[in-house]
Parts: structure tokens; sequence; C-alpha cells
């Protein structure tokens, strides 16, 4: 299963003193006279589920290991809180989850599909159900235990009267909305699951909005970290949402068509109409990853020979100098990289035109003249076996899919006091530090 990182939500014990909170609850539950699930059965990895649909809501489905241990008046429940809790999602968001990932399939118990994960209140990925054959789909799950946990005495908010109040939302919109970047994304961002969780539940408080301190002691620090630098608010949030699935749905997301950390930053750069890369650095991205990008002058423009200059903040990562530069160019973390014979995926980058993807790497972009490129790998642990005064510096030979791939050493300077690399570029491509002794044991003589 392509699992993606395990989310931990922290989840809830909850209590509801009086008549009046009881009766809120009920109230809250009960939902919408025509919200009533209909049940069915399919058979996920192997094995018999019951199904639960609301045919009013399609897109997301609750799915029970046969025989299903859960009342009927719990995920009726359930499902009248979600139905609302996820007409919030949609509009703070502005997306739903892909078409392909559809139904999303929901698990409230441990099963033959969601095993316990230590130290996971929940986690949410994607799977194929019905086996690995050619045209069987992919579909998006989410695993919430929340069964185990009420049976255990761990909460008391999974039952008839109280799984449909808003408070009882979290960790169900936390983990759907991680769907939400499923294949339109490299990564599934906690500080935005978490945020939108927080905000449709009301279970954290955010006195000042998107710029709460509490966003941070909880996890999702990009949130504050955006409002407080560039006053971003919800609209801002969605607008990065909405961008990032335009370049999805069009074909230009650097993962292959999945939109990269770099998209995504530029994205809020266009919103503010300003650079928000320190942010990402200050989260600890790597520069590769927060990437950059350059637009060169247009075709007569004097003086003909012009700077070059691509930075980072703090120099973590630039390229400068002057001369012809044909095209675009674009920092990128890379797709993939040829058989992996490198030292970790952090000291790999990628310098290519914009419009290049995995499968039309090569011919990298050629520059008139040469480019004087640093790139600082401090605070880098190496894995074991790795000594850092081993490195040298690599190109592709080809990129990732193609025949003939291999490494080429490239000249460089590696300074191991400050730990940096210099060295004069001519050809855009993929390029990493590695341990030449790592590339003879992995067949790369």
């Amino acid at each position: 299963m392509n699992r993606f990182p395990l989310s931990a939500a922290p989840v809830r014990p909850v209590s509801l003193p009086g008549r009046i909170a009881l009766l809120l609850a009920l109230l809250f539950a009960a939902g919408p006279a025509t919200a009533t699930l209909l049940a069915g059965s399919d058979t996920l990895l192997g094995h018999a589920y019951t199904i639960y649909v609301e045919p009013a809501h399609p897109g997301w489905r609750f799915a029970c290991q046969t025989p299903c241990p859960i009342p009927l008046a719990t995920l009726q429940a359930a499902a009248n809180g979600f139905v609302a809790a996820k007409a919030q999602l949609r509009d703070l968001a502005g997306i739903d989850t892909l078409q392909d990932l559809r139904p999303v399939d929901i698990f409230f118990e441990s099963n033959a599909v969601c095993p316990v994960q230590p130290g996971a209140a929940g986690y949410a990925s994607t799977y194929r159900p019905y086996g690995d054959a050619v045209g069987q789909p992919t579909r998006a799950y989410a695993c919430l235990f929340l069964w185990d946990k009420q049976q255990a005495g761990e909460i008391d908010y999974f039952t008839p009267e109280a799984a449909g109040l808003p408070s009882s939302q979290t960790l169900i919109v936390h983990e759907y909305a991680h769907s939400l970047f499923f294949l339109r994304h490299r990564y599934s961002y906690e500080d935005f699951v978490r945020y939108w969780s927080y905000v449709i539940s009301g279970e954290v408080p955010l006195p000042q909005g998107a710029c709460s301190e509490s966003l941070v002691t909880y996890m999702a620090p990009m949130i504050p970290a955006l409002c407080r630098q560039f006053g971003a608010g919800d609209a801002d949030f969605r607008f990065a949402m909405e961008r990032i699935d335009t370049l999805y749905q069009q074909g230009l997301g650097y993962h292959g068509r999945a939109t990269s950390v770099a998209q995504l930053r530029e994205a809020f750069d266009t919103r503010f109409g300003a650079d928000t890369r320190s942010v990402f650095m200050d989260l600890g991205y790597r520069p590769q990853a927060v990437g950059g990008s350059h637009t060169p002058l247009s075709t007569g423009t004097t003086p003909p020979m012009y700077l070059y200059d691509m930075r980072l903040p703090d120099d973590a990562f630039f390229l400068i100098g002057t001369g012809y530069v044909y095209a675009p160019l674009k920092l990128e973390q890379p797709t993939c990289l040829p058989s992996a014979p490198f030292i970790e995926f952090r000291l790999a980058f990628d310098l290519v035109q914009p419009a290049h993807r995995e499968d039309a790497r090569l011919p990298a972009p050629v520059f008139g003249g040469a480019l004087t490129l640093y790139y600082s790998f401090a605070g880098h642990l190496p894995p074991h076996g790795v000594n850092p005064a081993n490195y040298r510096f690599y190109r592709a030979t080809a990129g990732c899919g193609q025949a003939g791939i291999g490494w080429q050493e490239h000249p460089a300077t590696i300074n191991l006091a400050n730990q940096s690399v210099t060295a004069t570029l001519i050809q855009g491509g993929t390029y990493a530090l590695m341990q030449p002794d790592r590339i003879l044991r992995s067949g790369f003589e």
C-alpha cells in the first residue's frame, strides 16, 4: 500500500454533563431527516466488509469488517456529523478528494485494512482494495479507531448521542483532509489538515484565527507563520489549494502530475506578491524542495551579457554568474533518482527547465557561459557507514525511466569545514552528493 506518513491527531476524551448538553447532542446527532445510511457489502483486500453509504452524499462511505460490531445508530450519528463537517471542509479547502480516489473508505475499528499503528490516533493513505490487476482502482482510505477507543474507555463520544457533534469531528476531518492532497501533491501536510479540523470542530481554541499560537502548540506551524508574516487567512489557503489542483489537472505538476512543495510556495508568492521562501526554510524544508526559478530577459535585451542570480534565503543554495541563459530554469527536489546509489535524498537536486518532467529531463538546458553553484549541506546527518570526507559531486547521465542511467563525477570543491559544495555548471540536470564506494556496491562502476 502507498501509505503516507502516519498522522498523530490527538483523540479527545469527552464528557457530556447535564441535561442541556445531552439534549444538544441528541438534536445534532439526529441530523437531517433525509440522512439515512444504506447498508451493503463489499470485499476489500480479500475480506468481507459491511458498507454504509449516504445516497445524497456520494464520494465517501463507511466500511466495517463483517460482522460489524458498531451499532447502526452510532454510525448514523457519525454520518450526520461528517456530512456537515465535510461541507465546511469543502468551503475551506476549495477542493475535494480527486474523483479517481473516490469513494474514500472510512473505517472506525481496527481491521484487515486498518491495523493499529503504535503512536497513531489515526492515519490515511491510498490502496488497491480489489487487487493489483490492470484496471483495478486505487482508493483513498482513512483509519480512525474510534470504536476501539470507545470500547477501551479511552473516549466517550463515539456514541449515538455524541458522534455527530461538531466537537467529535476533529479526527475524521483530519484524516479525510489528507486525501485532498493525494495524487495532487507530493506531500499531505499536517499543518493544513490540523488547522481545518480545529476550525471545524472547535476543539483547539483559535483566538487569533490562523495567527493563533495554539497552532504552533498543536503542530500546524506553517499556518501561523504565513498568517503573521503575510496576513494569510482562509481565502489564501483556499487559493493555494485551488492553484495546485489546477496545475495537477493541467498536467503541470513537477513530480509526474503531482505538484511539488516549490509549486505550493509559488502559489503563495503569487497570492501575496511576495517571496515566501523564508517561511518554508524556517520550517526546515530542504532548499531544493523550497525551490527557486529564473526567467531570462527577452531576446535583444541590452546589455547582451546579463547577471543570473538564483538565491535562496540564508544562501543555503545559490547560482550566480553572467552569461546567456537561453531558457527559464527551475531548482526542484528530484522526482526520483536513478537506482538511488546516493547518500540521501536531501543531498540531491534538479536544475531543469520548468516544463521538464521525469520523462523528459534530458537533454538539459544549456547555459551560455558558466554559473557558480553554492550548496550548503550543513546540519545533514550522514547515514551509517557514510563519511562526509568521501563525498563527491555527481551528475546523472539520464533521467528516471530512461536507458543508460548512471552517474558521472562533476568537478567541485567540497568544503567540510563549512559543509558546502561549490561547482561550475554549464548544463542543467540532476545532481547529488554521493560516496564513491556506495556507487560501486550499487553496480554503477
